[in-house]
């Protein structure tokens, strides 16, 4: 076939839809740089805040300030000083024998117990009874040792201590030089000596901490807590 001929207006109309094409082309290509260019503009702005940012992160450290800068640096501060008194080896010497007269009075009867059961006219499992007495004793009075301790401090765990101490040992004393012996009176005379021991073994630690040095608490605590287990030996 032969070379198709257009006519004018044939041509006009396809001219004008190249132009159409494009014009369109150039539109998407326009918008789409315009895009592009508002993208590396808000990329550019965001790494610029990005840098302020760090610089016045950078800007409040001290070990990162820029040359010129003063920095912060904090002044060591003194260790504190401790004032002791010569009197706190009184109550020192007070929970130790605190701690060994409990003992005391908690096996007096164990080495004993067929003797005993024969002063009193009983028998060796009620001597033991007064060891297991002891113990229900502390488990009883620990609440108020805690509280006693926490509101008032070491002073008065000694003073309620040495109280029952001399208490239960004078009922005791009652209760063997009665005639006949009594051994409920030894039975109350075990269980108000049971009361002491919970005072005298959780003072130790507070009274350390109030009158000792960092340096003697942990030798007086220790001294004073072992003192009872060494009154059960002797």
């Amino acid at each position: 076939m032969g070379p198709v001929q257009l006519r004018g207006s044939d041509l006009m109309e396809r001219t004008s839809e190249e132009g159409l094409v494009r014009r369109t082309t150039a539109d998407t290509v326009g918008t789409a740089g315009i895009e592009m260019n508002d993208m590396s503009s808000k990329h550019t702005h965001e790494s610029s805040m990005g840098s302020s940012q760090d610089k016045s992160t950078t800007a409040l450290l001290p070990t990162t300030a820029p040359n010129g800068a003063e920095e912060t640096t904090l002044a060591p501060q003194a260790e504190p000083t401790y004032k002791v008194y010569k009197r706190r080896w009184l109550g020192f010497a007070q929970l130790v024998l605190l701690n060994i007269m409990v003992s005391w009075g908690w096996l007096s009867y164990a080495p004993v117990a067929n003797t005993a059961a024969s002063y009193f006219s009983t028998t060796p499992a009620a001597i033991n009874w007064l060891n297991v007495g002891f113990f229900f004793a502390f488990v009883v009075i620990s609440p108020l040792t805690n509280y006693t301790l926490a509101k008032f401090g070491p002073r008065s765990s000694i003073l309620a201590a040495a109280a029952f101490l001399i208490l239960g040992n004078w009922i005791r004393y009652a209760g063997t030089r009665s005639t006949p012996p009594s051994y409920a009176a030894v039975m109350v005379g075990q269980v108000l000596i049971g009361f002491a021991q919970p005072f005298v073994l959780a003072a130790p630690t507070s009274f350390s901490d109030l009158w000792f040095t960092p340096r003697g608490r942990i030798t007086a605590t220790a001294i004073t807590t072992l003192a009872n287990p060494l009154g059960g030996a002797l």
